[in-house]
């Protein structure tokens, strides 16, 4: 057998494994996408877009996503105790799959802001500012600004945090619904806590600087995350343990519509913003239903090509980091601020972001997979 026909069984088999979801692969595929659009249209054109609707849920579908994912994992490996949740497998695996692309992203990016800027001041001074400050650099944020750059710390801190939730998880389905519960009151006491810290209202740029954070703190996502764990023992929207969500969807979608109409006037203040409890739980019904709806392992290209894309989506999304990082050195912003003025070349401007940051991320991607394969390939033929 060739090492590309043993590449292709090793992927039919892990795609008939009862873990594998095509229904994820889905929705990564989409919510990559909503990321790039929401990166490059201006609010003057979002605002008539009904956005928190579906494409400002990218956020939590990812967090929910991503606690699914890691749930499935874990259980796929059997384990349950912490010494063996953490090994040494577990991080080399998290090492491969996220720190190292975002090292590269971050080496090329410094290259390319020190070859437009001349020196790392002036790269801070123009990309970093106004959003963020120096401090953020200690947190492993690449000076080289993009929008969507924030997200890695929190992918980072789930590194170091997920066997540890998982464990919770792990255990009796009372002792899992304790640790459903405990993600939700460490999610809501964050926010609470924000509050109480800067106020119901953002009056200036150093206000926000110390609100994001919180925004990057693991802590403002738990709720997502221990949903996803939750799903990931039994995704039934039918199970006698899902009954809950169809209590609570129809609430949170009644609150998320008010909520679109007009944030400033029916926003709950201690709960801020479109990345808490409410939006978490609202998404996370919609995940059920999909995983219900849409055939878990289709056997046709198009299929083939959306889970390219969904599988690529960390990568894409550090290519659209690049990408519009590229726009504000040059444009002197990452969104098409043309405005409302000119909807179509906006439209343009946002169709040509998604086709590039797509197409290099899908390469990346696709090419990080087969110098692993190949690396594994020449190991085992040792």
């Amino acid at each position: 057998m060739t090492r590309n026909e043993n590449n292709v069984k090793k992927e039919q088999e892990r795609k008939s494994n009862n873990n594998y979801y095509f229904q994820i692969d889905l929705l990564k595929a989409f919510i990559i996408i909503f990321v790039i659009s929401e990166h490059a249209l201006p609010w003057d054109i979002k605002n008539y877009m009904a956005v928190f609707l579906w494409q400002r849920l990218s956020i939590p579908f990812f967090m929910v996503i991503l606690g699914f994912n890691m749930g499935l994992s874990f259980k796929r490996t059997g384990e349950t105790s912490l010494k063996k949740l953490y090994s040494w497998k577990y991080f080399k695996k998290k090492l491969w799959r996220y720190v190292f692309p975002y090292l590269v992203f971050y080496a090329i990016s410094i290259i390319v802001g020190l070859m437009i800027y001349g020196n790392l001041e002036t790269i801070v001074s123009n990309q970093l500012y106004p959003l963020m400050d120096e401090r953020f650099l200690y947190l492993g944020i690449s000076p080289f600004w993009g929008p969507g750059i924030w997200f890695m710390p929190i992918l980072f801190q789930t590194i170091l945090l997920m066997p540890l939730i998982y464990k919770g998880f792990s255990s009796s389905t009372s002792k899992a619904l304790i640790t459903l519960i405990l993600c939700f009151i460490i999610n809501f006491v964050t926010h609470v806590s924000l509050f109480f810290f800067m106020g119901p209202t953002v009056d200036s740029l150093e206000e926000w600087r110390n609100i994001s954070f919180f925004y990057i703190s693991i802590t403002m996502y738990l709720g997502g995350i221990g949903l996803g764990m939750w799903f990931s023992r039994n995704p039934s929207i039918f199970n006698v343990r899902n009954i809950f969500m169809w209590f609570l969807f129809p609430l949170c979608a009644y609150y998320i519509i008010l909520f679109q109409i007009d944030r400033h006037l029916y926003q709950i203040d201690f709960i801020r913003g479109d990345y808490n409890i409410i939006f978490y739980t609202y998404v996370a019904f919609i995940l059920l239903i999909i995983l219900k709806i849409i055939p878990k392992n289709p056997q046709n290209k198009l299929a083939k090509g959306i889970s390219w894309i969904g599988k690529s989506s960390y990568h894409i999304l550090l290519s659209q980091i690049f990408y519009f990082g590229l726009m504000k050195a040059f444009l002197g912003d990452a969104e098409c601020m043309v405005g409302a003025t000119d909807p179509g070349f906006c439209i343009l401007y946002d169709i040509i972001a998604i086709i590039i940051c797509v197409l290099i991320g899908v390469l990346w991607g696709f090419s990080e997979s087969k110098v692993r394969n190949y690396r594994l390939n020449k190991k085992k033929a040792k």
